[in-house]
């Protein structure tokens, strides 16, 4: 793979062997529990193509009336409200490839210099991304409506949605998240009827929600009652370690239940993209060789999530 990154004839690096090194290690081990910031089922994806974006909670139409016969429909009043911008950031990270390295046939060095700059930019667009979740269930920051992501608050037409738990990792709190789920009422006030289409967990916990998700019968009893979960709902588990403890911010206790029609929003204003300035261009002679993306990550409202803190009460075995 190291020689992928030369030409052979005249012993140099060149951008396409450097590129294809470098992407080869940042599209590497990807599975499919396994959250990565263009995950279509956690975000909603969108390209753009300015310098912000600006979204916003709509307030719908309210139920149908019962039309009596000559009569015209009822007028919907709906309205968009509770906006915010969300600016998009520039990560990058460059390296020196040195003559000398090159004299010295020092490609090996190379190639783990590589490495560690694509999975570390890998790793860094899918972290930057958890974090709406993360300081969602932090409380740290806020979306349109003045309210955390995940908050007991959010104010409605006529009241206020509860969005957030904190019961532990296990069938019971599963249970209450899902009927939370489904009793959640829009912002006009309506129920909006949110059916369950994934559960987002951390490390920690993955093991257990797989037992309680997708085992035939319950799992944690001698009784052959079926899993109703896995019998009927289907829901897609996913795992972020960028929602755990290991990240500023995280908690190994924390969970989200989100259906189809949540409202956290990915834009990729840029996709990760390489760089690389030949050393005879320069005046150290050395090599250049950087890597950039360009995205923002937030949330329009929250509707179509219940997320957990996991501070209460005692995990599923």
């Amino acid at each position: 793979m190291v020689t992928n990154a030369l030409n052979p004839n005249i012993g140099k690096l060149t951008s396409t062997g450097l590129d294809k090194l470098f992407f080869m290690y940042y599209d590497a081990d990807k599975r499919p529990e396994y959250v990565t910031a263009d995950d279509s089922l956690v975000y909603n994806q969108y390209n753009s193509e300015r310098g912000s974006e600006t979204i916003e909670e709509l307030v719908g139409v309210g139920p149908l009336e019962l039309r009596g016969e000559l009569n015209k429909a009822g007028n919907g009043n709906p309205r968009s409200t509770n906006t915010i911008t969300y600016v998009h950031e520039t990560w990058s990270k460059g390296i020196e490839l040195s003559e000398e390295f090159q004299s010295d046939d020092q490609f090996m060095a190379v190639d783990k210099m590589i490495k560690s700059l694509a999975m570390n930019a890998r790793i860094s667009r899918d972290k930057n991304a958890m974090g709406a979740y993360r300081r969602g269930l932090a409380a740290t920051e806020l979306i349109g409506d003045g309210k955390a992501l995940f908050a007991n608050d959010h104010p409605i037409a006529n009241g206020t949605v509860d969005n957030l738990i904190t019961t532990a990792a296990g069938e019971s709190a599963l249970t209450e998240a899902n009927i939370a789920l489904l009793n959640q009422k829009n912002p006009d006030g309506e129920v909006g009827g949110h059916l369950a289409a994934f559960l987002l967990t951390q490390p920690t916990d993955f093991a257990r929600w797989s037992r309680i998700l997708k085992t035939v019968l319950r799992p944690g009893t001698a009784n052959n009652d079926i899993n109703f979960y896995s019998s009927e709902y289907g829901i897609v588990l996913k795992m972020s370690q960028f929602l755990g403890s290991a990240v500023s911010g995280g908690n190994d206790n924390y969970w989200v239940l989100g259906s189809n029609n949540h409202g956290v929003v990915r834009w990729n204003r840029k996709n990760t993209t390489t760089r690389h300035i030949p050393g005879t261009i320069r005046e150290n002679h050395s090599d250049y060789f950087d890597v950039e993306y360009r995205q923002s990550v937030g949330a329009a409202s929250y509707m179509g999530l219940v997320g957990s803190t996991g501070a209460t009460g005692t995990k599923d075995a």
